[in-house]
């Protein structure tokens, strides 16, 4: 179902600030090299580690509604993601690409201009660990979710544009793909509906533009 107005709203303003973001601008920018945008890719290593550990969270849920049920069922489906992204970082390092060495990687993550992404994991766990109730707790994660799709989508062309996508999990094929078909995605097709908010998690596998909630960008924007 469409978001209350309210949080059209503050989507909105964080849609403005995802689009007008440097690093954003820097991956459709065709002067910059494909090596220099793919050294994002080490700068996501705490964010997708720590939204594994706030998947497990929700998979502890004991809640017994259906919408509980739908928070698990959300976390199972993206629980193991994290080991695709660890792959895609070994795999790109491998070719000279994105960190050289776990240790690189290390120090990108916790550059201090990264901090933001770093807080911004911490701040996700205090509300999903602050507001149990299921209502809450599936507006912050697909929040979350639109503002990763938002990145995604920005960092789809550059995969491509390295020759990429076939082989690699979490930035390539096998994550779009996994996103077009989660079960959570069948049910709400069956029941005539759409996940909480909106459809927006569904992946066009960047064939067709589509609306992205990037208001939830402060997930990966820290603010």
């Amino acid at each position: 179902m469409p978001a209350p107005p309210v949080l059209e709203a503050v989507f909105a303003q964080g849609r403005a600030r995802f689009a007008a973001n440097a690093s954003v601008a820097k991956l459709a920018d065709p002067e910059v090299p494909i090596p220099a945008k793919l050294a994002v890719v080490p700068v996501m290593a705490f964010w997708v580690l720590a939204f594994a550990d706030a998947m497990a969270l929700l998979g502890e849920d004991t809640g017994d509604s259906p919408l509980h049920d739908r928070v698990r069922q959300h976390a199972s489906e993206d629980a193991e993601h994290w080991r695709w992204f660890l792959a895609d970082l070994e795999s790109l390092a491998g070719q000279g690409l994105g960190a050289q060495s776990v240790a690189d990687a290390y120090r990108r993550a916790w550059d201090p201009l990264v901090a933001p992404v770093r807080q911004s994991a911490w701040t996700l766990h205090h509300l999903l660990r602050a507001h149990p109730d299921p209502v809450t707790r599936m507006a912050v994660v697909e929040s979350c979710e639109m503002g990763f799709e938002a990145f995604i989508d920005s960092m789809r062309p550059v995969i491509r544009s390295a020759g990429r996508y076939a082989e690699l999990s979490y930035l390539g094929a096998i994550h779009d793909d996994a996103e077009a078909g989660h079960a959570l995605h069948d049910a709400d097709r069956d029941a005539g509906g759409s996940p909480p908010l909106q459809g927006a998690r569904r992946r066009s596998h960047g064939r067709q533009p589509r609306r992205t909630d990037g208001g939830a960008a402060r997930c990966l924007q820290g603010g």
